[in-house]
């Protein structure tokens, strides 16, 4: 079983807690629903999808690091760990690498809608390699938020790429980009079982993913126009804000809830995008935007009674 909360905790407590680490989530979540839009506008500007991820990278390793030296945190790599930062950073940029590279080679839409796979896959794999279960209740909430994603990105542009041998390639790398992520996830867990600290963890993380993201970013290469101070405002925003702060976030909430509770909290992300894009690109919001986040909620708020519940039995059997 999953040991997120610790022994003689008091029932209040423990709930508090869970609280807070939905509160992480959804506040991390929050931060990379910005991510798209800073994109969008420095790929217009400046960088290719390479080179800004590997900016990402640098950024958010360089800002933790600082802070974890300010905060006296800073440790030499235990060897135990590792693996786990390997790990955690092969996750991290395969992910971020993949994406990048199957855009190229089919749609947005198509591409919002395959990525969730992301989510499944560390559900199944929380379950079996850290023994978190899933119960009836879990997956009712997981199908709640699923559905909520389709009612949402489903349209006709993108089943057409779905099905679309046109879009083969790109739906196929899109795929492995989400199967990749979980590799983080869990390696963000096992490091707070640990009690690893989260900023320290994260700053040798991101170090292996920039590492590792700087050979595409090299080769691919594309940088042009003139780099002017709201491409690095953007760089900035985006690299130390919308991924070491949101990450930071994330690995808050791995250390409070269980690893498939924050997968299915992040499935808000696609809601939060749209609702971002409303306001800074003028999107519209529509119905049926609303409907899909109704669902979704549904789903986080399912999903969040359950977590409460078991660990107010756990703490109650102890």
């Amino acid at each position: 079983m999953d040991s997120t909360i610790p022994v003689a905790v008091d029932p209040r407590e423990a709930r508090g807690r869970t609280a807070v680490g939905f509160l992480y989530a959804l506040v991390a979540t929050i931060l990379w629903s910005i991510v798209p839009i800073g994109i969008k506008y420095l790929l217009r500007q400046a960088l290719d999808p390479f080179t800004i991820a590997f900016s990402r990278f640098v950024l958010a390793s360089s800002a933790l690091w600082l802070i974890a030296k300010a905060r006296g945190k800073v440790r030499p790599v235990n060897r135990a760990d590792l693996p786990l930062y390997l790990m955690g950073g092969i996750g991290m940029a395969g992910n971020y690498i993949l994406y990048a590279l199957g855009l190229q080679y089919t749609t947005a839409s198509a591409t919002n809608i395959i990525v969730q796979d992301e989510v499944v896959a560390l559900v199944i794999l929380s379950h079996f390699i850290l023994g978190e279960r899933i119960g009836r209740v879990r997956v009712l909430g997981m199908l709640f938020a699923v559905c909520g994603i389709a009612v949402v990105l489903w349209n006709g542009q993108s089943l057409a790429a779905l099905v679309n041998s046109q879009y083969l390639l790109g739906n196929v790398i899109i795929l492995f980009a989400g199967l990749s992520w979980p590799l983080y996830g869990l390696a963000q867990k096992l490091l707070s079982r640990r009690m690893v600290s989260s900023t320290l963890g994260l700053t040798y993380i991101f170090g292996v993913a920039a590492i590792l993201s700087a050979v595409p970013a090299a080769l691919g290469a594309n940088v042009h126009g003139r780099l002017e101070v709201p491409v690095f405002a953007w760089l900035f925003l985006v690299g130390v804000v919308s991924t070491g702060a949101a990450y930071l976030c994330l690995a808050r909430a791995f250390s409070m809830l269980a690893a498939s509770t924050v997968a299915v909290t992040t499935c808000m992300l696609p809601i939060f995008t749209l609702v971002t894009a409303a306001i800074f690109l003028g999107e519209p919001l529509t119905p049926v935007i609303a409907l899909g986040a109704a669902f979704v909620v549904a789903g986080i708020g399912i999903i969040g009674r359950d977590e409460a519940a078991f660990q107010q039995n756990r703490n109650s059997e102890q």
